[in-house]
C-alpha cells in the first residue's frame, strides 16, 4: 500500500489518508485489511492520528452500544490498533501519549488513549513498555511509571508544578493539582492546607444537607472511616480515573464521589 502522502514531508495534513486507511479496514478484502495493519504506524504518528482513524472506522463500521457507537472489533482491526503502541520505540510512544492522552474524532466525541487500548488487547514486549500501557490504562500509579520511564516522570513533574491559578478552582482539575502538590513545590504548604480546607469544608456541608433529609440520603458513611488524608488520596485517584471528572466543578465532585463511595441501602 502506497502511504507516502499520510508521511512526511508531504503530509500536511493526513486526514484523508487516514479515512483511506479506516475505509479499507472497515470495507476491505483481507488482502486490503492485511495491508492498512502493516502501513498503519507510518502513517498514524500522534494521538491525534490515532482518534481520527478510530473515528472514521466507527462510523463506517461501528454498532449501537447503551454509551454511543463503538466500532466492531474483529482481530485484524485489534492488530492495527495495537501497532500504535509497539512498532515505535517505547520512548517515543511515552512522548506522544503524554503530548496529549485525550483527543476528539472527527464527530467530535471523546477519544482517550485507554479506549483503544480496552478494545485492541496489546502484549507488551518489554517491561517498559508494559509500564507504559498500564499506565495509560489506568492499571499502574503515576509513581511506578514514573520510575520506569524517564519521558513520563518529567511530564508528570511539568505536570505537578502548582500556580496561582489553581486556587482559584475553576475546576475538580485545580483542586486536584493542590492535592497532588509534591513537597518539594514552592507552594506546597499553601496547597496542601488549601486542599484539605476545601475538602473538609464541602464535606461538612454536605454532611448538614444530607441529615436535613428524612429520605434519600445521598450518602451513608460507614463506621470506620479513612483518615482525611487517606479520603483525599481517593478522591485524587477517583477524579484521575475519568478525565470528564477534571472538567467539572470542585464541590461537585466531591459530592459525586462521596455518593458513589458510600452509596446507601435501598430504603435509605
Amino acid at each position: 500500500m502506497d502511504v507516502s502522502a499520510g508521511q512526511p514531508p508531504r503530509a500536511v495534513k493526513s486526514r484523508g489518508a487516514l479515512f483511506a486507511l479506516a475505509a479499507v479496514s472497515a470495507l476491505g478484502d483481507a488482502d486490503g485489511v492485511q495491508a492498512v495493519k502493516d502501513a498503519f504506524a507510518r502513517v498514524a504518528r500522534t494521538t491525534d492520528h490515532l482518534s481520527t482513524f478510530f473515528g472514521y472506522r466507527k462510523q463506517l463500521k461501528g454498532k449501537r452500544t447503551p454509551r454511543g457507537t463503538a466500532p466492531v472489533a474483529s482481530r485484524a482491526f485489534r492488530s492495527t490498533l495495537a501497532s500504535w503502541f509497539l512498532t515505535a520505540d517505547v520512548h517515543d510512544v511515552a512522548f506522544r501519549a503524554c503530548k496529549a492522552r485525550q483527543r476528539k474524532t472527527p464527530a467530535g466525541e471523546e477519544f482517550a488513549l485507554r479506549d483503544a487500548l480496552r478494545i485492541a488487547h496489546v502484549r507488551a514486549d518489554t517491561d517498559e513498555r508494559r509500564a507504559l500501557l498500564g499506565w495509560l490504562a489506568g492499571n499502574l500509579s503515576d509513581e511506578r511509571a514514573a520510575a520506569a520511564l524517564p519521558v513520563v516522570d518529567a511530564f508528570l513533574t511539568a505536570q505537578a508544578a502548582v500556580t496561582e491559578d489553581n486556587f482559584q478552582q475553576r475546576s475538580t482539575a485545580d483542586l486536584v493539582e493542590l492535592c497532588s502538590a509534591a513537597q518539594t513545590d514552592p507552594l506546597y504548604t499553601a496547597a496542601s492546607n488549601f486542599c484539605h480546607g476545601f475538602a473538609v469544608g464541602v464535606f461538612r456541608v454536605l454532611q448538614e444537607e444530607d441529615m436535613a433529609r428524612k429520605s434519600r440520603h445521598m450518602f451513608c458513611l460507614p463506621d470506620q472511616m479513612p483518615t482525611r488524608t487517606e479520603g483525599i488520596a481517593r478522591f485524587v485517584e477517583w477524579a484521575k480515573a475519568d478525565p470528564g471528572r477534571l472538567a467539572q466543578g470542585p464541590a461537585d465532585s466531591i459530592a459525586a464521589f462521596v455518593s458513589q463511595q458510600y452509596p446507601c441501602p435501598r430504603g435509605r
